[in-house]
């Protein structure tokens, strides 16, 4: 099992210790837009066969930052099921998490907070600053001490709150049980089966992946106990209804889908020409009825006599219509 733990000292922020993630691939699945991984999130998939990751976040630390600001951790974990002692761990592991997160706000002074903040503590920002290796060492031995967890039966604090617990889902998963969820979450937007983030989450699922188990969060107003099942939209449907709308295209017009795309789009185009023209050319259109009203108010009828005019008049006369002819003015 590889493990890269997130956290802070008093003076450092937020940082993975020894070595950074090859791939933060809990920050590119769809689940990230339905959670805050700065509050309790859970994300665990069977991405392969037998590979699995995992990303925990928002597991508090009794640390405080210099402004009295809980401290938290966060694990990013990745994993075999052909492995000894992998899934185990992450059983247990989980157990604690769940245990942990089960309430809002999140429970502290747990055996697994102690469990970081012993091998940390006070250390973290020398740790976070230069002593790459030491922290690399630690960190790689977070997984024998995530072994040695008590078991302890998280199903009573689910039956005292009169709940259901969701580890009897999450050791189907675990067991890789026929027909069971390939993936669990807990996402802390996300309040039960209900909420509308769920349709849009559910379309932007891979196909790929299987069914997802859905653990509402408290952060959300929700119980974890409450667990749903998320299936993707399957490809054949999506398949099928574009099929059908090609297929009844292509039969009204007697073309193929691929040559009515270009042929559509001439058509659009001189749709718009034609409705923009009129506007382009009105401007000059009313410059011209202008221009002939003042024609018609100032030029002279050519079957009347021009003689005896107001000079200026004439003057306009010349400027404005159109084949004049001068008139001799008369003088006094």
């Amino acid at each position: 099992m590889e493990i890269w733990l997130q956290t802070r000292g008093i003076t450092r922020d937020y940082a993975f210790l020894g070595t950074i993630p090859p791939e933060r691939w809990w920050a590119s699945t769809p689940y990230k837009d339905a959670t805050s991984f700065e509050l309790p999130s859970l994300i665990f998939e069977w991405y392969e066969p037998d590979k699995w990751h995992c990303f925990i976040s928002g597991i508090p630390s009794a640390r405080r930052d210099r402004v009295n600001t809980p401290i938290r951790y966060s694990l990013a974990l990745d994993g075999s099921s052909d492995t000894e002692n992998d899934i185990p761990t992450l059983r247990k592991l989980l157990t604690h998490v769940l245990y942990i997160f089960h309430s809002n706000p999140a429970v502290e002074n747990t055996a697994l907070t102690k469990i970081f903040d012993d091998t940390f503590g006070n250390e973290t920002d020398d740790l976070l600053d230069k002593d790459k290796e030491t922290a690399q060492k630690l960190v790689d031995g977070l997984s024998e001490k995530f072994k040695d967890l008590t078991d302890f039966d998280c199903d009573d604090v689910f039956k005292k709150n009169k709940e259901k617990s969701p580890l009897k889902t999450l050791e189907k998963i675990f067991n890789r049980a026929q027909n069971s969820a390939r993936s669990a979450v807990m996402l802390n937007f996300i309040a039960s089966d209900k909420d509308p983030l769920v349709s849009d989450l559910q379309s932007h699922l891979d196909a790929d992946k299987g069914t997802v188990m859905v653990m509402p969060s408290p952060v959300a107003g929700g119980k974890i106990s409450n667990s749903f099942l998320m299936t993707p939209p399957p490809r054949a449907q999506l398949s099928v209804v574009n099929t059908t709308v090609r297929t009844n295209t292509e039969k009204k017009t007697g073309l193929p889908a691929k040559t009515l795309v270009p042929i559509i789009a001439v058509l659009v185009f001189l749709g718009g020409s034609i409705a923009i023209f009129p506007l382009l050319t009105k401007p000059n259109y009313e410059k011209i009825q202008d221009h002939q009203k003042t024609q018609q108010e100032v030029c002279p009828d050519p079957q009347k006599n021009q003689q005896n005019q107001d000079p200026d008049r004439q003057k306009m006369q010349q400027e404005t219509c159109p084949n004049y002819q001068k008139t001799e003015l008369l003088h006094d």
